[in-house]
């Protein structure tokens, strides 16, 4: 490319190591890690200035019942400096969401959950009550975007690759 460089592949050991830098801080104008005011004693939200009451969101909420994926999900979630918060079943979750929604950043869960409420209901129920967490919803028993998902939700099929869920992070 010419008169440029071109984007690392999402997955990358670059890209990756942005990700990470990108979510551990910013840096101030004179180089230093400005933390979450940005260095000007505002505090801010994924890049919007609130006001002070609010706390940046760091938490990724993994709803998964088979034990290996969910552990792989968390390691990824926190390779990426943000804290993972398990859950097996959608009640667990949604428990979860009543309890902590103001420091969840975003949902990544299964649509089958084995308890009465699926993941395509907790991403319904989570994108109306609580609109600023990023949500993915996961199959494994189909490569269809389920119908009744809102527009603002991604779908993954399984089985997901790495970079998958490393970019949806990277987008929360």
């Amino acid at each position: 490319m010419a008169g440029g460089t071109a984007a690392p592949l999402p997955g990358s050991p670059l890209r990756i190591g942005r990700l990470v830098h990108a979510l551990s801080g910013r840096t101030s104008r004179t180089g230093r890690s400005a933390g979450p005011d940005g260095g000007d004693g505002r505090i801010r939200d994924r890049g919007r200035t609130m006001n002070q009451t609010t706390v940046t969101r760091t938490t990724v909420l993994i709803v998964e019942d088979d034990l290996e994926l969910s552990r792989m999900a968390r390691d990824m979630v926190e390779e990426c400096g943000l804290e993972a918060l398990e859950c097996a079943s959608g009640q667990a979750a949604h428990d979860q969401l009543a309890a902590r929604a103001h420091d969840i950043r975003a949902l990544f869960t299964d649509v089958a959950l084995g308890d009465s409420i699926d993941g395509v209901a907790l991403a319904l129920t989570t994108a109306e009550r609580y609109p600023w967490i990023s949500i993915c919803v996961t199959s494994g028993q189909s490569a269809t975007r389920p119908d009744a998902l809102p527009l603002k939700v991604r779908f993954i099929s399984k089985p997901w690759r790495a970079a998958e869920v490393l970019a949806f992070v990277e987008g929360a």
